[in-house]
């Protein structure tokens, strides 16, 4: 049956079936139950599925990335590529969306097999074409001072990721501010996490910790992490600080390559 037989039939619209099937929006579980019972699915098929859209009990859920790390990425850049708006912070890295290939490669290699190693930078790559879609991601990033002042890759790889800092800062879409290193300690000591935003669900939070990543989801969660943002937004320097730190940085690597 195409989506349009479905929309015929049920009364739904086409647009809605479509996002549906595509993961583009929560189905509720009268709406799954009516479009499970149009397609013929059969009853014990019918009620394994109309488990799957039950509300979570749990507060957060958990993806493992020791194997298979493509599929690690998978569920972030979902997200992202769905999402409207992010609100990150990094404490001792470059975010993901704003790294440069040659530093995504420079922080593994020699920690994974070369093959693994490529599946991990092209799928952090992958991850950036949420800033360059047609209605693209809205990013407010925070980044600690010690992330951009760490050398990564060697003198020559910062310098092209300070630059590419530079260049992310001055799009519309894209707000890029510097903790400095005497904020206070929860700025210093805070992981680094996401709050992503969406147009048709709550927000989320997901955060990373050695060997996997969490995602939170409950509302007391994420506003939690709301009130972290409110003091970062107090602790960093404004864009235009943070833009002239970078200039600054990006002078200083370009006389230590000369």
């Amino acid at each position: 049956m195409s989506g349009h037989d479905v929309a015929r039939q049920t009364g739904f619209s086409a647009g809605n079936i479509s996002r549906w099937e595509n993961g583009r929006r929560e189905i509720g579980i009268v709406d799954a139950a009516t479009y499970l019972a149009t397609c013929g699915v059969d009853l014990a098929e019918r009620n394994r599925l109309l488990d799957l859209t039950e509300p979570p009990s749990e507060l957060y859920w958990v993806r493992p990335y020791f194997h298979k790390l493509a599929d690690a990425l998978k569920s972030v850049i979902i997200q992202e590529s769905i999402a409207n708006s992010l609100v990150g912070y990094q404490p001792l890295l470059i975010p993901g969306l704003l790294q440069t290939e040659d530093y995504a490669r420079a922080l593994w290699d020699g920690l994974l097999h070369p093959k693994e190693l490529e599946v991990l930078v092209t799928a952090r790559m992958d991850r950036q074409k949420a800033l360059d879609r047609r209605d693209p991601l809205c990013g407010t990033f925070f980044v600690h001072e010690r992330a951009v002042r760490s050398v990564v890759g060697g003198p020559e790889v910062m310098h092209e990721q300070i630059l590419h800092l530079l260049l992310a800062s001055a799009v519309p879409t894209c707000v890029l501010r510097v903790v400095p290193e005497a904020s206070d300690a929860c700025s210093s000591l805070c992981a680094p996490f996401n709050i992503l935003g969406f147009a048709e669900h709550s927000a989320i939070v997901n955060t990373e910790v050695y060997g996997a990543t969490i995602f939170l989801d409950d509302r007391l969660c994420v506003d939690a992490y709301y009130a972290l943002v409110a003091r970062l937004e107090h602790n960093a320097l404004n864009e235009g600080q943070s833009r002239d730190l970078l200039s600054r940085l990006a002078g200083e690597r370009d006389r230590m390559e000369e």
